[in-house]
């Protein structure tokens, strides 16, 4: 989203829809700003810089959480 930080990113995403799936990208190991979204129970997340095949891995985690 255009001109919003992450923590307003996820924020906004679930505030149009709760049930979206979020999952958080960050160079940054827990922090000031990952650990609330985490604590709002974000989807997934991955350490930046990654792998592709470690993203998929996620996102297939994400995808399959709720079968």
């Amino acid at each position: 989203m255009p001109n919003l930080g992450g923590k307003e990113a996820f924020e906004r995403l679930r505030q149009i829809n709760p049930k979206v799936k979020v999952i958080i990208s960050t160079g940054y190991a827990k922090d000031e700003i990952l650990e609330p979204l985490l604590d709002k129970r974000a989807d997934g997340f991955i350490k930046k810089p990654y792998k592709i095949q470690n993203m998929a891995q996620v996102v297939r985690s994400v995808i399959n959480a709720d079968k």
